[in-house]
């Protein structure tokens, strides 16, 4: 309550197209003495959680349901590259970095009374921030929408043919489709989400991020319990693994594989939009913080969970999706994937959609093209028609390296910083202290997110043109004429290889037994089977 008629004031200093004034708001006296610091809301957050006070659950929720998504299951190859202590370390201190940026990004909010990421970026940089920032968002939005249309494609014909043909692409690399079938397969997949992705508002597809958020919690839990389970059995045990691996071109390519995992920033001023319809933003902020906080902590924790037991179960035959660990020809194995890659398909219209606002914002701005009406499903027509053409040919581990790389690095870890120690000036006039330590912390987010920026980037498009060293995947119809089509068959196989090598040894001894007695001045072979090889109809 003693903050609010400083924010309230801040508000006057508005751009002079809205005829409103710009000059600077000085604070009363007995002001300056009561405003508690900058430092007082970090000490909220950490104090809000031990206390009874009430808690947004709706906002942990939509926060959550931004973070965690199909990328859960490339990280525990990443514990497996990395070392598990190693890549536990970075999940922990990228979690702690994400929040700490999202904080500095609510102390700009409140202090400006600036509910969107564009209008605190054109407050601290003008038009060209808020351009920037749009820019920003496209590029994250749109390559986390490349990742997640191909996992999808992925996952739906892995259980297709599973269930139809028995056969388990999972143990073992598999072409299930030439270039022009997955472009065509692509195509269909981008034409059956046009429509929901062409709706004005995200708020019409808000039982999308519901399911796909326990959908990807009910498959992580699976996950986890399938890995126990071989942990639990006769023949499992825990897979010997690095603790640390420093390599250099490892840390910098999987570190923006991690920082895929907190992508939160995208849903806060959304959230916060929906809590100041009623309320001030001086009262809703405040509010926002603990489930901020609580939503880097509950992502963390899963990250750690399906991370350590998933590398310790597989050990360096961990795949890079997680979920091709899995035996595909178990009945709930096969729901279970169905289940994730539905979706993951259907959350492709949440995660395009802000790349749809970005196009028509920067038409309206660069080239005064009002997108309104049908000018809209243009720009939606045209990002479908662009995605299956990159699709085609882009991994899906590398898309979630470029997005954390390129778009999560800027947004959020680089931008939230820039925009805070920009404006910190302004902030301490207004009387709000802005502490050494603030500033050194949000230095350290700051460092961070350029590293990534400038040298993952590079690693990650590198190895993307880089022929993968791994087995190559068989045509599936050479998998059916092998005979490899189930497990049963599998055994009947084995079974009858063993009876083979019984008859041979069986038969090696007689041929040995009539050479000694044909021949019984001469010395017995060393090796009847090697001689039974060279015999006609051996085989």
């Amino acid at each position: 309550r003693r903050r609010a008629p400083l924010c309230l004031r801040a508000c006057e200093r508005r751009s002079p197209r809205s005829g409103a004034t710009t000059r600077p708001v000085a604070p009363l006296e007995h002001e300056r003495g009561a405003t508690p610091g900058m430092e007082e809301s970090d000490r909220s957050t950490i104090l809000g959680l031990l206390t009874g006070r009430p808690l947004d659950m709706r906002a942990v929720w939509q926060l959550t349901s931004m973070s965690v998504g199909a990328g859960i299951f490339t990280i525990p190859r990443v514990f497996v590259i990395l070392g598990t202590t190693h890549a536990a370390v970075w999940v922990i201190f990228m979690g702690a970095l994400a929040n700490l940026a999202m904080q500095r990004l609510l102390d700009a909010a409140e202090m400006y009374n600036l509910s969107s990421y564009e209008a605190l970026s054109e407050r601290a940089f003008g038009p060209i921030g808020k351009l920037f920032m749009a820019t920003i968002t496209f590029v994250a939005t749109f390559i986390a929408t490349l990742s997640y249309i191909n996992t999808a494609k992925r996952l739906l014909l892995n259980t297709l043919v599973a269930f139809l043909l028995e056969v388990d692409v999972n143990s073992q690399p598999v072409q299930l489709l030439s270039q022009g079938k997955t472009f065509t397969v692509l195509v269909l997949m981008v034409g059956m989400m046009l429509p929901s992705v062409a709706k004005p508002t995200m708020g019409s597809n808000a039982w999308i991020s519901q399911l796909g958020v326990v959908t990807v919690f009910s498959a992580a839990a699976f996950f986890i319990g399938h890995c126990l389970v071989v942990l639990a059995s006769h023949d499992g045990h825990m897979r010997p693994l690095p603790s640390f691996a420093f390599r250099a071109g490892d840390v910098l390519d999987n570190v923006a594989t991690l920082a895929f995992s907190y992508s939160m920033v995208f849903a806060l001023f959304p959230v916060l939009q929906e809590r100041c319809a009623g309320a001030p933003l001086s009262v809703v902020v405040p509010t926002i913080r603990r489930p901020v906080a609580i939503s880097v902590g509950v992502s963390c924790v899963m990250y750690l969970m399906v991370g350590l037991i998933g590398a310790y179960t597989y050990g360096t035959d961990t795949a890079a999706f997680g979920l091709e660990n899995l035996p595909l020809t178990e009945p709930l194995t096969q729901l279970i994937t169905l289940m994730v890659g539905i979706s993951v398909q259907l959350l492709v219209a949440i995660v395009v959609f802000p790349s749809v606002q970005t196009i028509i914002f920067l038409l309206n701005a660069c080239c005064r093209i009002e997108c309104g009406g049908r000018g809209r499903y243009v720009v939606v027509l045209f990002l479908g028609m662009l995605i299956p053409i990159i699709d085609t040919f882009l991994e899906p581990r590398v898309a979630f390296a470029l997005c954390g790389s390129m778009g999560l690095s800027l947004g959020a870890y680089v931008m939230p910083c820039v925009i805070f120690i920009s404006l910190a000036h302004t902030m301490s006039v207004a009387g709000l202290r802005v502490t050494k330590t603030r500033c050194f912390l949000t230095a350290i987010v700051l460092l961070f997110g350029l590293l990534l920026l400038f040298c993952s980037t590079p690693v990650a498009i590198m190895r993307a043109a880089t022929p993968s060293d791994g087995p190559q995947p068989k045509p599936v119809r050479d998998v059916l004429c092998d005979g490899v089509t189930s497990p049963e068959t599998a055994k009947e196989l084995s079974e009858c290889k063993t009876d083979l090598d019984t008859v041979l040894v069986q038969l090696a001894e007689c041929h040995s037994q009539l050479y000694a007695k044909n021949h019984p001045l001469k010395t017995k072979p060393a090796n009847g089977t090697a001689i039974l090889e060279r015999m006609p109809g051996a085989e």
